[in-house]
């Protein structure tokens, strides 16, 4: 069996990649078990890497790995998603208001050039980072480190719902207009509007997720 010596983490990434994409598709459902046994026969490599990736997907929120039991898809939970609402709304709302105030033209710029990134964007991973990105760049101007790193934090722990939400609203198209909204208002200076109206869109967008899980 080849290990590929000196690749596994490149390896361990196409897994990840793979098994991402399979869930978020619902080719693996929710509860099912994934089988390390499995991947290694189709990605004919030792067990070495594709435990790397279900540790790397385990910490991205999307799989539970169970004593005796394996590694689990994890089950959408209403309620958790209800408290990273509210979590990501509070942090959002401390970086804002001090990040908005402070951003130059070239912040401002900066977040148009990756807006128009995402809308161009088909693949729900690239779109993920892409969006982190994007965070990043409304909140630096705030230089509150350990906030913004909690909100950057929970972003990546919660990719599967935050892919979820990208498969339903970012890659079908839906959503492409609030962000320039959102941008003209801080350029306007209208910073309590703008800071009102982008978290309306988070608490718009959990809903319309909560109500496509509630529908499969």
């Amino acid at each position: 069996m080849n290990t590929f010596s000196g690749k596994t983490s490149t390896i361990s990434n196409q897994v990840a990649d793979y098994l991402r994409d399979e869930i978020i598709s619902g080719n693996i459902k929710s509860g099912e078990r994934i089988k390390e046994s499995g991947l290694t026969q189709k990605f004919n490599v030792s067990s070495i890497p594709v435990r790397e990736a279900l540790k790397k997907i385990e910490s991205e929120g999307y799989i539970d790995i169970v004593p005796y039991a394996g590694a689990l898809v994890r089950k959408v939970d209403l309620k958790a998603l209800d408290e990273y609402l509210e979590l990501s709304l509070a942090l959002m709302d401390i970086l804002l208001r001090s990040s908005l105030p402070q951003m130059s033209e070239s912040d401002l710029n900066e977040a148009d050039e990756m807006i128009r990134k995402m809308e161009i964007c088909t693949d729900s991973k690239a779109f993920g980072l892409m969006a982190i990105d994007y965070f990043a760049i409304l909140y630096r101007a705030a230089k509150k480190e350990i906030v913004m790193e909690m909100a950057i934090c929970i972003f990546r722990k919660n990719l599967m719902l935050v892919n979820l939400l990208l498969t339903d609203i970012y890659i079908a198209h839906k959503e492409k207009d609030p962000h320039w909204t959102f941008i003209k208002m801080v350029r306007e200076k209208d910073f309590e509007s703008a800071i009102i109206y982008r978290k309306e869109m988070l608490v718009q967008q959990t809903e319309g997720l909560k109500l496509a899980i509630q529908k499969k």
